[in-house]
């Protein structure tokens, strides 16, 4: 069975583009904290340099980057973000899964949530993995295809809108017995 250091050293490769759960660089960190005060980024706000980086030694992290070549010399761009809290065993929560809307619409984001739910069955005794999302229109219907991923409870139709608010989104592991 594999520890909690083992998982920080994935690797994932496509064309240009490189997925690893080492953790993000200081540089790589000051951009993913910047990107946390974006309007794209909705649900979060950047953090103190301190609070940012306990958060991100106390998750798994997923960071995207794209290969550049300036000036001759090999280099990265950091293009996305993902992290999960997690014991490593039986229960993992995917959260502030982002790609910078620059490398939108290049199926990045199908290729990241599937390397990371990659990760996740690769976890033998793995209950439950779970997210929160406030966008119904898009990361519901996404979720749900690229992750296998269901809302807990109902959804209630209105007009042709869905429920308000947040939508708590679960997908049973291996080491459950559970249906839901």
């Amino acid at each position: 069975m594999k520890c909690a250091e083992d998982f920080q050293h994935e690797i994932w490769r496509r064309e240009d583009y490189v997925i690893s759960t080492h953790p993000p660089d200081l540089e790589q960190r000051r951009v993913i904290n910047g990107w946390f005060d974006s309007t794209d980024m909705y649900w979060a706000k950047s953090l103190p340099p301190d609070a940012f980086d306990r958060m991100v030694e106390g998750s798994l992290n997923f960071t995207l980057t794209k290969a550049t070549g300036l000036d001759g010399k090999d280099s990265a761009h950091t293009i996305g973000y993902a992290r999960c809290i997690t014991d490593y065993v039986t229960f993992i929560y995917l959260t502030d899964v982002y790609i910078e809307p620059a490398s939108q619409g290049k199926g990045l984001g199908k290729w990241f949530v599937r390397c990371v739910d990659e990760l996740f069955d690769s976890m033998p005794y793995l209950r439950r993995s779970m997210l929160v999302t406030a966008n119904w229109e898009q990361s519901v219907p996404f979720y749900e295809r690229e992750l296998g991923m269901h809302c807990i409870g109902t959804r209630l139709e209105n007009d042709a809108k869905h429920d308000q608010g947040f939508a708590v989104m679960t997908k049973v592991g291996r080491g459950s017995n559970a249906k839901v």
